[in-house]
């Protein structure tokens, strides 16, 4: 086998896995060191490595279709978030890392007494992610309980 005289002689397809191991903010500054690493950087294998294993489950969740030509745009399409499940759930990556952010609007949670109007009420905040939010009368009554699928939770 013969030695790589240069950093240049390198596959690319070497590099992509080798930036695999890093995290999305570095495979993007590393697209700055040479036209290999921007190669590299770039190609759709590194990106499916930072989006989620279950993204095919997640994608038809979305209440509007998610429109991408690489794996890369997608991922950075994800790192804005999208409304999911009838738009009772948000769906976002985090940008740096790749971690998985869920959001879940307070009607899927069950909270002590949330059928009771006197103790729960909603109400609309335009400034909230969610139409209505939950308003909490009685903060005394803080028992909350929220369940989520683990399916959207990234293994370390």
């Amino acid at each position: 086998m013969e030695a790589v005289k240069s950093l240049d002689d390198m596959p690319s397809d070497v590099v992509s896995k080798v930036l695999a191991f890093t995290t999305p903010a570095d495979a993007v500054r590393s697209s700055a060191v040479s036209r290999l690493f921007r190669a590299a950087s770039s190609s759709d294998e590194l990106w499916k490595r930072f989006l989620p294993s279950n993204i095919d489950e997640i994608l038809p969740r979305a209440v509007a279709p998610i429109e991408f030509s690489s794996k890369e745009e997608l991922f950075f399409r994800l790192c804005d978030p999208i409304l999911i499940d009838g738009g009772n759930e948000s769906f976002a990556l985090e940008r740096s890392t790749g971690r998985n952010c869920l959001m879940v609007s307070s009607r899927d949670l069950w909270i002590t007494w949330g059928g009771d109007n006197r103790y729960w009420t909603f109400t609309s905040d335009y400034e909230s992610s969610w139409r209505r939010i939950r308003e909490d009368f009685n903060p005394r009554c803080k028992k909350h309980r929220l369940v989520l699928e683990l399916m959207y939770l990234k293994p370390e």
